[in-house]
């Protein structure tokens, strides 16, 4: 069932030291509807928001964001609000747009992560010389998680000659598209 209401908050406090921000905010935003969020600086439009977002923790109170607890998932939060607001979305770096798109494109893009699971240590030297194959994560010797943009064959081609005791595919979220952009740029120390 899907829930009437886009936000609900709840109590919401939120302090910075002695400074008392948020005071109990309670808000219903319907689905669809328009809400324009007033007052002057410093009266806790910013702090809700970022606690809508998870960006920082309130000390209490609850919140839902399209159905989801911002607490528990951050990610999905963040991802659903710009999929649910946004009908195109520009990605820009270093003062360029990169990409325009609807985000359902860019959630569709050929970008996928693999975990993997070895059966023993490999040298992993050959797959991640692969093109558009990059390690993300190596969490022991025996699981890794790469990343791979465009088409898939040859790394799945090169596995055969692993002793792989498990694989799993996933489609990156919209924020992991997104950060994907900027993978480069911070690996060569510009943003």
């Amino acid at each position: 069932m899907v829930c009437a209401l886009a936000i609900e908050i709840e109590g919401l406090t939120k302090t910075y030291g002695s400074m008392q921000a948020l005071r109990g905010v309670n808000l219903n935003v319907r689905r669809g509807e328009m809400l324009g969020f007033l007052g002057p600086n410093g009266a806790g439009k910013t702090t809700t928001i970022r606690c809508l977002l998870d960006l920082i923790r309130p000390q209490a109170g609850n919140m839902q964001v399209l159905g989801i607890d911002p607490r528990k998932d951050p990610v999905g939060v963040r991802a659903r609000v710009v999929e649910a607001i946004a009908e195109r979305v520009a990605i820009i770096r270093q003062g360029v747009i990169v990409e325009e798109a609807e985000p359902d494109r860019l959630l569709n893009m050929s970008v996928r992560r693999f975990r993997l699971r070895f059966r023993e240590p490999v040298n992993l030297s050959s797959l991640t010389s692969l093109a558009g194959v990059s390690l993300v994560q190596q969490t022991s010797d025996l699981d890794i998680i790469l990343q791979v943009e465009g088409d898939v064959d040859h790394l799945v081609k090169a596995l055969g000659a692993f002793p792989v005791s498990d694989l799993q595919s996933d489609h990156l979220s919209l924020e992991e598209v997104f950060l994907a952009y900027y993978k480069e740029d911070k690996e060569g120390g510009t943003q």
